[in-house]
Parts: structure tokens; sequence; C-alpha cells
């Protein structure tokens, strides 16, 4: 089961972080083995404060949507960076070839969003919006659809709403995302990026600060 999973970049500023980390991700691969189903993290990490800096610089000083764009994914790579150091289970990567070279050493891949959006661009129909309307929330979601997740886990600081999830699960309904997009829990241009997908994948909502 190829699953990304989305982690706030508001965690960052929790103190327990790496433990509930650590203790999430081995039951996920506990789970995984249980049910005899190869278990294939990816992990990207939002922008938090990191990308708050780039959002002020640009209304401070009108750097425009496009060299906005890039600095906030710079941005989410200089917090990628900094969650290996303190994640020992994640391990950075830029490519394809080095996701594979996790998974092998049992390690899970940490996106470095900048050189894969680089890359994907170049030859993908799917378009990613470069304006503030598209956060790591739609920035993920466009870059499990290049890598073929099949289900896209967010890790939040709040609950969703009980009756935006499908009955007795934590899958959401994905009928709501417009909802949950309004109540400003995902970004605005999430809903669109899905209801474009030719294959949309399953979407999990886990709050980590309960």
């Amino acid at each position: 089961m190829r699953r990304l999973y989305k982690l706030g970049g508001s965690l960052l500023d929790h103190a327990c972080l790496i433990n509930i980390l650590s203790e999430f991700f081995t039951a996920e691969a506990k789970l995984a083995s249980q049910n005899k189903y190869k278990f294939e993290p990816i992990l990207i990490l939002g922008g938090g404060r990191t990308a708050d800096i780039v959002r002020d610089w640009d209304q401070q000083h009108s750097l425009g949507d496009e060299q906005a764009h890039w600095l906030a994914l710079k941005a989410l790579d200089f917090n990628a960076e900094l969650l290996t150091l303190i994640f020992v289970n994640a391990f950075p990567v830029v490519s394809e070839v080095e996701i594979s070279q996790a998974w092998e050493r049992a390690l899970i891949p940490m996106l470095k969003p900048y050189a894969f959006v680089k890359r994907f661009e170049a030859t993908s129909h799917l378009p990613l919006p470069h304006h503030w309307d598209v956060t790591t929330d739609s920035v993920a979601l466009w870059l499990g659809h290049h890598l073929q997740i099949e289900e896209y886990v967010f890790l939040k600081s709040c609950n969703c709403q009980v009756d935006y999830l499908q009955a007795g699960t934590t899958f959401i309904n994905t009928q709501y995302l417009a909802e949950i997009s309004q109540q400003k829990l995902i970004d605005p241009y999430f809903p669109i990026l899905y209801q474009q997908l030719p294959e949309p994948p399953k979407i999990k909502w886990v709050n980590l600060r309960k």
C-alpha cells in the first residue's frame, strides 16, 4: 500500500512530535504486516512558520506569485531537512530512486518537494497553479498523483467533523472536501485538484495532537 502522509507544519512546535511520529509509524507498519500488504510510506511536511515568512515577504516586497511559489517550495525543503535531523526514521529524498532506496533500508522517504515539482511539471498534463491558494495540502496531492499513491493521510493538529467522515472510519467522505476547505482545514485548491485526478486516492484524517 503506497500511502502519502502529509504532516502539518504547525506540528513542528509539538514537544512530543518525534515520539508521536515514531509510535504512529510503528503502528502503521505493524498493521500492514498483520494485514499482509506492503507498507510503502511517503512523508511530506507542511510549511508552517517557515512558509509564513515567505508569505510575509511576498506581502511586504511584492515578490509575485511565481517567485513566491518557488521560494515557498524551498521552505518545504528546509523543513524536510530539519525533520530528518530529529526524526531518525525519515530520510530526505529528491527522486523516485531515493524513495525506493529508503524503503529498502526500512526508512520513511521524506520528500523535498522542490526537485519533484520541477521535474514533474516539465511533463505533467495536470496543472499545479502558482499562487497562495495552493499550499502543501495540494502540492502533496499533486505529487501523490505522480508517485501513484493509493491513500493520502492528513496528519493534522485538529479533528475533522464527524459528519464529513465515512461512518465508523477516519476516511473522509470526499463529497465534503469543499466544506472542509471552507472551514480552512485544507487549502482552497485541494477540492478542485481532487476532482481533476483520474484515479483519486482515498483520504484519511488523523489528529496527532490528541
